[in-house]
């Protein structure tokens, strides 16, 4: 995770198993106007 929160919400998120990592999305609204995004994804095995 990378920007200026991430050093804030790695302590919530529980400790990952060798090999996995969290990764953080921001959307481009606020919550005030923009109450639902949606994040497609795709994941992958590492080579």
């Amino acid at each position: 995770m990378s920007g200026d929160l991430s050093g804030d919400l790695s302590l919530a998120l529980p400790a990952l198993d060798s090999g996995w990592e969290w990764h953080s999305f921001r959307t481009d609204g606020g919550t005030a106007t923009d109450r639902e995004d949606f994040v497609r994804l795709e994941v992958l095995e590492a080579p």
